[in-house]
């Protein structure tokens, strides 16, 4: 699959977005709170498997599609 192919199949317009990946899982983990806890760990594992699959096809295409982000130092002593 291509990067636009993976993109495509997951997209629905149904449901809205986040601005950051921590900002999905953050609203991830307080809808699974809202839930009785027998129901939790089966919503966190369908949610990780399906990140985790995500992650996996688009590290296939890591060479072609990522440009490296430059490392920086928070040290304020230099």
């Amino acid at each position: 699959m291509t990067v636009e192919q993976i993109c495509k199949a997951l997209k629905c317009g149904l449901f809205a977005d986040r601005d950051t990946i921590q900002d999905a899982q953050e609203y991830v983990a307080d809808i699974c709170n809202s839930l009785p806890p027998e129901y939790k760990m089966g919503v966190y594992t369908a949610i990780g498997v399906l990140l985790n699959t995500v992650a996996k096809e688009l590290e296939k295409r890591e060479g072609s599609i990522f440009v490296p982000v430059p490392e920086t130092s928070n040290d304020e002593d230099e």
